[in-house]
């Protein structure tokens, strides 16, 4: 970032744009004020008030990865950043630095953890009432034509009842979707690949997962954090 101008793109408060570098920066405030490593910090005081152990931060040598880590599948490739070879590698393993995105894509999760991490959201963690209501507050800029915006780290669409709220994300050989619904439901998936060779999107499972829990009338209520969250 250093090499950027150092003139900004557009006054402050005028323009809304998605910044994966800010979620960077934001990493080394946290380092900065706690005295902590971020991952350290993250797993402490956040994942450790929900009770999620398992998740961790990814490592871009195949080598590193965990022993419980999915494949990853993509038809790409590319240059490994691992070392100065120049040689050509599978996409996901080692043609980008996944330890430098750390903050911004970096953590590694099962759908289980991240559905729990999700209830931080409902209270369950360590933000506030007036933390969450802040999360999900409308911004003065970025409100899309059909109502939806990007509040602090989320996605937020409101609608008749409260609001929807999500995030998604990908990376070769990954493909992601993070749903909360107005009316308590929260969904996750985790794909292991982004470009199928069909040439569908993966996009497509948001309305079809909407449309599948539309249809149920009644959910059970037992919870099985406990069975397959440990």
């Amino acid at each position: 970032m250093l090499s950027q101008p150092s003139s900004v793109d557009h006054a402050p408060g005028t323009r809304y744009a998605y910044s994966n570098y800010g979620y960077l920066l934001l990493e080394k405030i946290i380092e900065k004020v706690s005295g902590l490593s971020y991952a350290d910090y993250v797993q402490q005081k956040v994942l450790g008030a929900v009770k999620i152990k398992r998740m961790a931060l990814g490592r871009s040598a195949k080598s590193q990865r965990r022993s419980t880590e999915a494949p990853y599948f993509s038809g790409k490739t590319g240059a490994t950043v691992l070392d100065t070879s120049g040689t050509v590698v599978p996409a996901p393993y080692g043609s980008f630095n996944i330890e430098n995105m750390a903050a911004h894509g970096g953590w590694l999760s099962s759908a289980v953890d991240l559905a729990k991490f999700s209830t931080i959201f409902d209270g369950a963690g360590p933000l506030t009432a007036a933390s969450i209501t802040r999360t999900f507050a409308k911004p003065s800029i970025g409100v899309n034509a059909d109502g939806w915006y990007y509040g602090l780290g989320w996605q937020v669409r409101p609608v008749t009842g409260g609001m929807n709220t999500w995030h998604t994300g990908s990376l070769p050989g990954t493909s992601t979707l993070m749903v909360r619904r107005y009316d308590g439901l929260s969904w996750v998936v985790l794909f292991d690949q982004r470009d199928d060779p069909s040439g569908l999107g993966y996009g497509d499972i948001d309305s079809l997962l909407h449309k599948a829990a539309n249809a149920v009338t009644t959910w059970p209520t037992t919870n099985l954090f406990s069975t397959y969250g440990l």
